[in-house]
């Protein structure tokens, strides 16, 4: 219940963003200062998988799975769409065989690079110790 009241607060805040040019976007690759909703949302998702320890322990491990697969997405009404949405569901199953910080972080670093290339961004460098170094 909680969930849903959650995901309608957001629909209800990111209707205001569908003005959102794609050059808007830089999923916080250079500042800790997202520019709206979405942006933050990339910040969440990078700063709580890098926050895992290396080889999370299985409680970790279900609780990083129900928190990707849960939140709520900011970027629905922007230029990118539901490009993060339909990515979890498509990985649901390649999700629940992740075992690694790495894993998941490269995945998301693939996530977004597909949701760049819909937009017409440049894909970024998905080299794990890169990752690591700027979201740690």
């Amino acid at each position: 219940m909680f969930l849903n009241y959650i995901k309608q607060f957001f629909k209800k805040i990111s209707f205001c963003e569908n003005q959102i040019k794609s050059q808007d976007f830089d999923f916080c690759q250079e500042t800790n200062y997202p520019n709206n909703a979405c942006s933050a949302q990339w910040m969440l998702l990078y700063c709580t998988i890098s926050s895992l320890d290396e080889v999370p322990s299985k409680e970790a491990l279900e609780s990083i799975r129900i928190f990707i697969s849960n939140l709520p997405d900011t970027c629905i009404n922007t230029t990118i769409g539901d490009c993060y949405t339909e990515k979890v569901k498509n990985s649901y199953e390649l999700l629940q065989k992740f075992t690694t910080r790495k894993e998941f972080l490269v995945w998301l670093c693939l996530v977004e690079n597909q949701c760049r290339e819909n937009i017409g961004l440049n894909l970024k460098s998905c080299r794990y110790s890169q990752l690591i170094n700027r979201w740690k």
